[in-house]
């Protein structure tokens, strides 16, 4: 095996078949060439566009996921974040899958995800931390942030449990949620912010 491909040789006598080398006149049938058929699958893994596919098709979730995530924060430990900052985040986020499309044609995919998820984090850890007046907050905000990049980057090269991963992980995740929200009252809370 060589970085270009491969090459392959066999040999077949003629006494390994049910049927002869050469045959004149009368047929053989397709029920003795397909019992002696062999051959080689090749294993193709995921290209870059289709890692690029797969993490644009859980985009949706993982954005969802963040607005939790900082809405957890700022309800538990901040000062309320205005919808512009939200939508800011939001961009920021959109904009990490075109950042990993983009890199990913220039660099390996692993470094593309890197660098992307580390700009990302980078960006949202910097920003919150100034929003929220507060760089442990800012930090705690870009390491969560990061473990739900890091589940992403699983899922999306996981080739066989790819969707295990991610109903066992968005059911761990809406758990938390759940628990974690368990006593707040809501219409209090909506009273609160108007």
């Amino acid at each position: 095996m060589q970085a270009e491909g491969f090459d392959a040789h066999w040999q077949i006598l003629e006494l390994n078949r049910n049927y002869g080398q050469f045959w004149t006149g009368d047929t053989v049938d397709a029920a003795k060439l397909g019992a002696s058929a062999f051959g080689v699958s090749l294993y193709l893994p995921a290209d870059i566009y289709q890692r690029n596919e797969r993490a644009v098709k859980y985009a949706f979730l993982f954005i969802a996921m963040t607005f939790l995530s900082l809405f957890l924060l700022e309800y538990l430990v901040g000062p309320r974040l205005h919808a512009v900052q939200y939508g800011l985040i939001g961009l920021a986020l959109s904009v990490f899958y075109l950042l990993l499309l983009a890199l990913s044609e220039y660099v390996p995919f692993i470094w593309a995800y890197g660098l992307g998820t580390t700009a990302l984090v980078a960006l949202t850890g910097a920003y919150l931390s100034a929003a929220l007046k507060s760089p442990r907050k800012g930090l705690t905000a870009a390491a969560a942030f990061l473990g739900v990049y890091i589940l992403l980057y699983v899922i999306i090269v996981s080739e066989q449990a790819a969707l295990l991963i991610g109903s066992l992980s968005l059911f761990a995740v809406l758990a938390a949620v759940m628990i974690v929200t368990r006593h707040i009252d809501w219409h209090q809370l909506g009273n609160q912010q108007q």
